[in-house]
């Protein structure tokens, strides 16, 4: 178990000092740590139950255009299989771009001992579209009656769109106290032809670590890092989170780590409003130059978890005893 723990954390560590920490990568969500499926395939099944997310984020409250995006997931463990399957859809507006992915996961779990490893794949048919209406150009000539000309060949003056196949592939490490995950995404670059113009899905690669520490037994502290990059931009985000009595969550996550990178603060409560349904919301403060037009952003996150443990093995045999009265 320590030689993964270490495998993870130096390739963890290499990747995040490599690379100048930028602007936004294609989408991100402020409780990365509450649904680890999003970006990273190998998860499939690591809730060790069947586990159901949903997440809404709405970004730059104050800009026209802003970001929007909407993701649902579903996965469990599957014995059978040794392993985990899952299905995610989702769909990403910003400005005149809209992303939209449709993935099926699986994922082959190692149990170490200690922990479990889990290798997972994910494909997908992704669509994007490009909506020419809402592009403006420098030297472009735009009638109020709804005339359109960019005076550039290649950009649409209507919505078009394209489809492509996509490929993940993660790695994913988890016991009781350490969680270490490792992902590619998009890992054939594929592209969606529109008719004058080529949109690339780029590679975005993403490292993960976190841990969790009992206080005491109602009080558990855990620390999160997350990276994610496509070698040319990257973002990073560090935080904390407090847990009370597993009922009652929060913290906060900062993007950036210096003043030419700072991104948000964001500030996490949650709650289980049952045994299986627990809700939480994020708040994002602007820290970087949007601030001066920008109130926030905001995320909202509703996971259903069945809380049934059949992990590596089938439940065990009903031993059915008649008795007589």
């Amino acid at each position: 178990m320590r030689r993964i723990q270490t495998l993870f954390l130096l390739m963890f560590l290499f990747c995040s000092s490599q690379f100048n920490l930028q602007a936004q990568q294609e989408s991100h969500y402020s409780m990365f740590m509450l649904n680890p499926f999003a970006y990273n395939a190998g998860f499939a099944g690591m809730d060790y139950s069947l586990s159901a997310t949903g997440v809404f984020r709405r970004q730059w409250l104050g800009l026209d255009f802003t970001p929007i995006t909407q993701e649902v997931n579903v996965h469990t463990p599957l014995a059978a299989l040794q392993g985990g399957i899952g299905l995610s859809f989702a769909n990403d507006q910003f400005g005149a771009e809209q992303n939209t992915r449709f993935g099926v996961s699986y994922a082959y779990h190692l149990n170490l001992g200690n922990g479990t490893l889990s290798l997972g794949a994910r494909a997908n048919l992704a669509q994007r579209g490009l909506n020419g209406a809402q592009l403006r150009t420098p030297e472009g000539v735009y009638d109020p009656g709804g005339s359109i000309d960019h005076r550039d060949p290649i950009l649409p003056i209507v919505n078009e769109s394209g489809t492509t196949n996509t490929f993940d592939i993660g790695a994913y490490f988890k016991n009781e106290t350490w969680e270490l995950g490792l992902g590619l995404n998009n890992i054939t670059e594929a592209v969606v032809d529109l008719s004058n113009l080529a949109l690339t899905n780029s590679r975005t690669f993403s490292a993960n670590a976190g841990a969790s520490f009992e206080l005491t037994y109602a009080i558990k502290v855990k620390p999160y890092v997350f990276v994610q990059s496509d070698l040319t931009q990257t973002q990073m985000a560090v935080g904390v989170m407090g847990e009370y009595n597993e009922d009652f969550f929060g913290g906060v996550v900062y993007r950036g780590l210096n003043t030419n990178s700072q991104d948000a603060l964001a500030i996490i409560g949650g709650l289980r409003i049952s045994e299986k349904v627990k809700l939480a919301y994020a708040y994002d403060m602007t820290l970087s130059g949007l601030k001066q037009v920008s109130s926030g952003s905001h995320e909202i996150l509703l996971n259903y978890n069945l809380n049934k443990r059949y992990v590596f093995s089938k439940p065990p045999n009903t031993i059915y005893h008649p008795r007589a009265f």
